[in-house]
């Protein structure tokens, strides 16, 4: 989960959602006999944390992502999905979104 600037008082329990798919997504690995992970968790809250969490990344709402957090968010998945052998994969500040072209005359 991402910590939105309009749901500040959900912040702990959104922690504790995380943990709690943590911990299965490594007991499913743990008991899994094909060597890779049947589950990933994709934790875009640290690479949103790491960043600051700033509000240019969410729209005026505070809740939904702006095209910048989209584009960020994108980048994370991308990367996500093609990392297949961990059981947590935590979104890097590295991956920062790209500048969008602007329209020429």
């Amino acid at each position: 989960t991402k910590k939105e600037p309009s749901t500040s008082s959900l912040h702990t329990k959104y922690t504790n959602y995380d943990q709690k798919i943590r911990e299965y997504a490594q007991s499913l690995a743990a008991s899994s006999s094909s060597g890779l992970p049947p589950l990933t968790m994709v934790d875009v809250s640290a690479g949103f944390d790491a960043l600051g969490n700033p509000g240019s990344l969410y729209a005026s709402d505070g809740l939904h992502l702006s095209s910048a957090g989209y584009d960020l968010w994108d980048r994370w998945v991308v990367s996500a999905l093609s990392d297949t052998s961990s059981v947590e994969w935590r979104a890097a500040p590295s991956l920062k979104p790209s500048p969008r072209p602007t329209s020429g005359p």
